[in-house]
């Protein structure tokens, strides 16, 4: 018969007894314990060292490191964390050799668009305290909303912006928020712009066209604030898929709407 073999939980709860003979020693006490620290009920960690470590750096010019934050192991190897940098010890040199930069973060999230539908793509610009976030949606073209960037009010949520839009890009100039989109139906790049002064004005007014008749085969459009001969704070949307072939770009300035008006004037 061939040896069944099972797992058995043996519980570390009881610390060591240095008084009853280890062969009638029953479980859950300990004759040894070695590098073990008892911190909570039922486990045993690795107890911290006692031999302090080099703080200099492997380099022509070695360096100290006199903000250490924290220690970890990576693998079968130590690592040292500062402000700004990781560091892998060494052991036979007894230094540290840099790693390169490390920033730490702590990441946030909440959601935008309570609803039963699948967002991709998203992008946001804030200014003049207004938060401006869009994305493509599984019901079709580019939504968007308008949320206050200090108490979280929304003052526009999950609104069509266009039906036929994609590869949508928010970008924030001076105190107004631009959401660039290409309309395919009608092969436009155009533009929402939103006042945070005048939301229902910004909400009400339509986009305008800033590019006629792009490449029909564009993949991908970038947006970037740029500076013009006549506007410090003008935008330029750059189709980059044809950038090669025919450098395809507009420039629009401080008001599309006003130069929208005075081109309309000009023509009539």
């Amino acid at each position: 018969m061939p040896v069944q073999w099972t797992n058995i939980a043996v519980p570390l709860v009881g610390g060591i007894d240095s008084k009853t003979d280890e062969k009638v020693l029953a479980a859950p006490k300990l004759t040894v314990l070695q590098n073990g620290v008892f911190t909570k009920g039922g486990s045993v960690k690795k107890r911290n060292g006692y031999t302090a470590l080099s703080q200099d750096t492997i380099a022509t010019t070695p360096a100290t490191i006199a903000d250490a934050r924290a220690l970890h192991t990576l693998g079968a190897s130590l690592v040292l964390f500062d402000d700004s940098k990781v560091y892998g010890y060494a052991p036979d040199q007894d230094r540290w050799l840099d790693k390169g930069d490390l920033e730490s973060v702590v990441v946030t999230q909440e959601s935008v668009a309570k609803v039963r539908h699948q967002q991709t793509i998203a992008d946001r610009a804030t200014a003049g305290g207004v938060t401006v976030y869009a994305w493509e949606d599984s019901r079709g073209g580019v939504r968007y909303s308008i949320r206050n960037a200090t108490t979280g009010t929304y003052y526009e949520n999950d609104t069509l912006l266009a039906t036929n839009g994609v590869r949508h890009k928010c970008v924030a100039v001076e105190s107004r928020i631009h959401v660039y989109y290409h309309d395919t139906v009608a092969a436009e790049i155009r533009v929402k712009v939103i006042y945070p002064a005048d939301i229902p004005g910004s909400v009400a007014t339509a986009a305008l066209t800033v590019v006629v008749d792009p490449n029909t085969t564009l993949t991908t459009i970038d947006i970037t604030a740029c500076i013009s001969p006549t506007d410090s704070s003008a935008v330029t949307p750059k189709n980059s898929h044809a950038i090669s072939s025919h450098a395809s770009h507009a420039c629009t300035t401080r008001d599309p709407a006003l130069d929208h008006r005075r081109a309309n004037s000009t023509t009539s």
